[in-house]
């Protein structure tokens, strides 16, 4: 997941709007460049609420193809 802050996110199946713990548009793209080294040097921003996570999962299953 990517987090856009321009605002120029366009409203879509794989994108979540968030304001919490920072405002912006969690973006599901490019999910193969996220390596273990990449993901461990981001920094802690804080916790989104379940209403945000269940979206961000769905847009995460939308982009790996995943089903219930």
């Amino acid at each position: 997941m990517m987090i856009d802050q321009t605002g120029g996110a366009p409203d879509t199946v794989v994108t979540v709007p968030i304001t919490e713990p920072i405002e912006g548009a969690a973006v599901a793209v490019d999910l193969v460049s996220l390596t273990d080294k990449r993901i461990r040097s981001g920094a802690f921003l804080g916790t989104v609420d379940a209403a945000v996570m269940t979206r961000l999962s769905a847009a995460l299953r939308v982009v790996l193809e995943l089903t219930d």
